[in-house]
């Protein structure tokens, strides 16, 4: 039961040109599919703009690294789309940054997000669900998931190599706290 609805998920991250999301643009889009694991997708692109420094000190991506990438508005499928009509709900560790940015970045290029995307009922955010299941609870002083990562021991059983701050890495860290916090939920009955 659980498999089936981690199956019906997919978490997603964006990395982009500034903390702004209805102005950013997107420099990578990441996102997955569960099948027994997140199995990432991860696409760079290069921005109008150049990339600034208070943004690549965050994700250590630069102008270099994103020169012969085609811009988001070529190629923002990129396979994006078949998963996003696939999934029933995303996953974001900043649902509300994450969703503003993409679709911003879809309407900059008069791209139709659909219908799924837009919708509030479909984000679920490990950011605010941390905070509402942590609440009071005094061993955690942040919710970052950096921090989660190393305060769940959810680092004891990885065995990929994780940069923090990227997409990829950040989505695989990012489900594998949900699959935490979900189990969390069940264990106290909030969920069965």
């Amino acid at each position: 039961m659980i498999q089936s609805f981690l199956q019906s998920c997919s978490v997603v991250d964006v990395e982009s040109t500034s903390p702004k999301p209805s102005s950013c643009e997107i420099i990578e889009l990441a996102f997955s599919i569960y099948t027994l694991d997140w199995n990432c997708i991860s696409q760079h692109y290069k921005p109008s703009i150049k990339i600034p420094s208070l943004s690549s000190e965050l994700h250590f991506i630069n102008d270099a690294m994103v020169a012969d990438k085609p811009s988001f508005a070529h190629v923002a499928d990129a396979g994006f789309f078949t998963v996003v009509d696939a999934c029933d709900y995303y996953i974001a560790h900043n649902a509300r940054f994450d969703k503003t940015a993409i679709l911003n970045n879809l309407a900059m290029h008069n791209i139709n997000p659909g219908n799924k995307l837009p919708d509030d009922q479909r984000w679920i955010c490990t950011f605010k669900l941390a905070k509402k299941l942590f609440n009071g609870d005094s061993r955690f002083e942040a919710m970052r998931l950096s921090y989660l990562w190393f305060e769940l021991g959810l680092w004891e059983t990885n065995t990929k190599v994780l940069i923090p701050h990227q997409a990829d890495s950040d989505i695989y860290m990012a489900g594998k706290l949900f699959e935490h916090l979900l189990a969390i939920m069940i264990d106290r009955g909030i969920v069965d």
